[in-house]
């Protein structure tokens, strides 16, 4: 999470979706599967996360690859009650904030512009309410 921090506080370092997807798979695979929520949360720019924001100007929120958001979902629904509460403000925030719903991977990878690199592309549309929503 330190490694998270410093590199979105470089203006020069872009994260990605598959960045996002590591840490949350990390957390899961150290059983703890709230922290992966808090990587989810961070990587799609929503609230109630203690992660660092990006730097960059007009930063956009690059999301988890969808097989892992659907993974993460799978636990959290077999995990105990806060799991699952956990899970349905997740859900809730997603589909909100970001007309993202977990299970449905083409609307959780969207189509968004990307690099050659995996990283998105400054300046171009790419389907995020720019008001931060």
């Amino acid at each position: 999470m330190t490694l998270h921090d410093t590199m979105v506080a470089d203006a020069g370092c872009y994260t990605d979706e598959k960045f996002y997807a590591v840490l949350a798979r990390g957390c899961m695979q150290l059983h703890q599967p709230m922290k992966a929520i808090v990587v989810v949360r961070a990587a799609y720019h929503l609230p109630g996360h203690s992660m660092a924001m990006p730097a960059h100007k007009n930063a956009r929120p690059v999301g988890v690859e969808p097989r892992v958001l659907d993974e993460i979902a799978s636990r959290l629904r077999a995990g105990g009650n806060q799991e699952r509460e956990a899970l349905a403000s997740l859900t809730t925030d997603l589909f909100e904030y970001r007309g993202v719903h977990i299970g449905n991977s083409q609307g959780a990878s969207g189509s968004r512009s990307r690099g050659g690199n995996g990283c998105q592309r400054r300046g171009q549309q790419d389907g995020w309410n720019r008001s931060g929503k």
